[in-house]
């Protein structure tokens, strides 16, 4: 999408939005941000095991502000994308990394047949994709 493009939507949005992105441009230029989005509230949610009345019975919950959130996506995403761009990330940190999972991680630590001088193989189930995945290094 072209500049030109982007800049006609971003006048056709409501004015609050355009309001909302010109603070972040500035805070941006400046590398302020407020106090008060750096705190959040932490709530406790009864795991169902245990005595309800002990806080080891419950798993804390922090809930951020949304345009704090909104903010360190932003923030994230800028530096990842500067990061990959100019190869600065390294291979062996790529657990994080987009189109990258534990098995690129495998497969980096163990690329030939014989690890610390042994043989090894290895046998992954990926349970978020429902796939079985065979690695050996034999």
């Amino acid at each position: 999408m072209e500049h030109t493009h982007v800049n006609e939507l971003l006048r056709m949005l409501p004015a609050e939005i355009q309001n909302t992105i010109h603070m972040l441009i500035i805070m941006w230029a400046t590398g302020f941000t407020p106090k008060s989005w750096k705190t959040s509230n932490t709530i406790l949610i009864d795991k169902n095991k245990g005595d309800e009345t002990e806080v080891s019975s419950h798993c804390p919950i922090g809930l951020a502000n949304t345009i704090y959130r909104l903010w360190t996506h932003l923030i994230t995403n800028t530096l990842y994308e500067y990061a990959e761009t100019h190869s600065i990330l390294s291979t062996t940190q790529a657990g994080f990394c987009k189109h990258k999972d534990a098995i690129h991680q495998i497969q980096n630590a163990c690329p030939s047949r014989i690890c610390c001088g042994y043989f090894v193989g290895l046998r992954v189930v990926d349970y978020s994709s429902i796939r079985l995945i065979h690695f050996l290094c034999l």
